[in-house]
Formats: structure tokens, C-alpha cells, sequence
């Protein structure tokens, strides 16, 4: 639980729980949990940037791949019938003998009694590729594979309805339902300029993806970037947008998704890790305090009013002296 009592401004506030946000990457980074993950995670081959081609250009929406062997053996998981797999090339390494003629101290070639040209052999190691099969973890069955967190958040939220109008409304582009098979959670057009969401999701789980893809839609946009001048790897943006998404749902709704968003942040800065999210902060702070207010002024419009008119009388009152 997170005690932000001690918050005199919504700044404030904003800070408590992103302090909280990195403490609670690295107790997950230094949890057995996470050593447990990354062994099990290991027996995964890391594929080549043109094998990684490969894979995308056969299956689009891969997130796990394995050969057969792996996903039996390391995962007990099993090819579903009629699966097809994914070509990738893989490196195959043969010996060859070449035969070299031999010189003496001065360069000239070496014969034998019979006047032969005398001859070495030199090994030679040939590397050459040959097409394999892997699967994406879509094309199996099995034991459950190894995550950090749970793959969906679950329960109801109070006032969903009248939070998700006030996002829509804070959205800088449309947000719509529709059916998605790839696995993921929602995500935002650049090309269409919208965010799409997958139906029938538990409220929180649509929620937290709503500001997810928010968050990406404000900060990550060709528009902003280009203005910005900032260029961002999709490892960055992925912790960014989901650091957003804990912050705003925390503050806004007082919903606690760290179990899932701890595990997806942690997923997505690898090696970075804890430096990731430092990098990052100051975009994460000013696009949550941005959201967090524009929500509140649709939330409750009467203290925007109040604002407002204190506002207007002290300009008042200043024109007077």
C-alpha cells in the first residue's frame, strides 16, 4: 500500500508513487521469483537479427519461438495439429581437408623422391546454413509458461463508466473495442491515429490498457517525437506507457496493478533494468501529472470552475491595484 497522505500537491503526489514504481521493479529484480524466471527463460535462443526477420515475416504477431526439442523438453509443451512451422537458417559448421603445396625457407616448392609436388593438408572449418523449424508459443499446448505476473489483470472498478468516458475524453485520438487474436492487450495507430482495445477484458484490465495506450498516443507519436527531436527504442516506449499506466491508475482510480505492471516493465527493460526507468522518469512524471489533471477536470468540473473563478478574481483584483 502506497501512503501518499503526506502530498501536498498533485506533484507530489506523482513522485511518492513513481519512487515507489522503481523500489518495486527492484525488489521484483532481486526476488528468487525473478532468478527463476530468467533460468527458465534462458533455454529460449536468442535469434539473429535476420532470423528475427524471418519470424516476423512468416508470423507477425510471434512472441516466444522454440524448436520442437525446446518446448518438449525445457517447457513440456507440445506442437498443436496442423501447426506450421516457422524457417529460420541455422549455422552448420563441416570440416574440409585442403591440400596445400609445401614451400622451403626461400619460397619454392617442396617435392618428394618420385619428383611429386609434396603436399600438406590444412583443415579447414566451413561454416554453411541449412533451413530449421521453430514455433511460436501460440502453436503449443502444455504446462503454463514461466511469467513474472499475471497475464491479465481481473476485478470490477467503482464509477467504471463514467472513468472511461473521462479517458476517452482525454485522449488525444479515439479509443474503440474491437476483437484482437495476437495476444495483446490493445494498441495505438500512428498511421490511423487511434487506440483500439481488446473486448471483453475485466474493467481493470481495460483501464490500465486504456492509459497504457494513452500514454503512448501523448508521448510516443511520430508528432512529438519529431518536434522533440527524441528517438525511442520500443523497449523505451514499453516502459514509459506502462510506468504511466501504474502512476495514473493508482492515483486516479486507486487501483493497484503493480503485479502485472511490475513484471511487464520489468519484462520489457532487460538488461537496463533499474536504468531504464531512471532515464525515463521525467517523461513518466509530466505525462502522468498531465493526465492525472486533464481526468480530474472531467471528473469533477465543478473544481475546475471553482479554479476558475479564483483565478479570474485574482486577475481582477491585480488589474485594480
Amino acid at each position: 500500500m502506497i501512503d501518499t497522505s503526506a502530498a501536498t500537491t498533485r506533484q507530489e503526489k506523482v513522485k511518492i508513487i513513481t519512487d515507489q514504481l522503481e523500489q518495486g521493479i527492484k525488489d521484483l529484480l532481486d526476488s528468487e521469483k525473478y532468478k527463476e524466471y530468467l533460468g527458465k527463460m534462458s533455454k529460449l535462443h536468442n535469434y539473429s537479427f535476420n532470423n528475427s526477420i524471418l519470424i516476423l515475416l512468416q508470423k507477425p504477431d510471434a512472441s516466444m519461438v522454440a524448436g520442437m526439442t525446446t518446448w518438449n523438453r525445457e517447457f513440456h509443451r507440445t506442437i498443436n495439429k496442423g501447426e506450421h512451422g516457422i524457417t529460420i537458417l541455422a549455422p552448420v559448421t563441416f570440416k574440409k581437408d585442403i591440400p596445400k603445396p609445401v614451400f622451403d625457407a626461400d619460397g619454392n616448392p617442396q617435392y618428394d623422391e618420385d619428383g611429386n609436388l609434396r603436399l600438406q593438408i590444412d583443415r579447414l572449418e566451413i561454416q554453411s546454413f541449412r533451413p530449421v523449424y521453430v514455433f511460436d508459443v501460440s502453436q503449443t499446448s502444455g504446462e503454463p509458461v514461466p511469467t513474472l505476473g499475471p497475464d491479465e489483470l481481473s476485478g470490477t472498478v467503482e464509477n467504471y463508466d463514467k472513468i472511461f468516458e473521462a479517458l476517452k475524453e482525454v485522449s488525444p485520438v479515439p479509443i474503440t473495442f474491437e476483437t484482437i487474436t495476437d495476444g495483446s492487450k490493445g494498441y495505438y495507430s500512428h498511421k490511423e491515429k487511434r487506440i483500439a482495445i481488446k473486448e471483453g477484458m475485466s474493467p481493470a484490465m481495460t483501464l490500465s490498457t486504456a492509459l497504457h495506450e494513452i500514454a503512448h498516443s501523448m508521448v510516443h507519436s511520430q508528432e512529438v517525437l519529431r518536434a522533440t527531436g527524441e528517438v525511442k527504442d520500443r523497449q523505451t516506449k514499453e516502459v514509459e506507457a506502462e510506468s504511466i499506466s501504474y502512476a495514473c491508475a493508482k492515483s486516479i482510480i486507486g487501483l493497484d496493478t503493480s503485479e502485472y505492471s511490475f513484471a511487464y516493465i520489468a519484462g520489457w527493460a532487460g538488461e537496463r533494468k533499474l536504468e531504464a526507468i531512471k532515464e525515463s522518469l521525467e517523461t513518466i512524471r509530466k505525462c502522468t501529472d498531465n493526465i492525472i489533471s486533464a481526468v480530474e477536470r472531467h471528473l469533477h468540473p465543478e473544481l475546475s470552475l471553482s479554479l476558475g473563478e479564483s483565478q479570474k478574481q485574482t486577475k481582477h483584483k491585480a488589474l485594480s491595484a
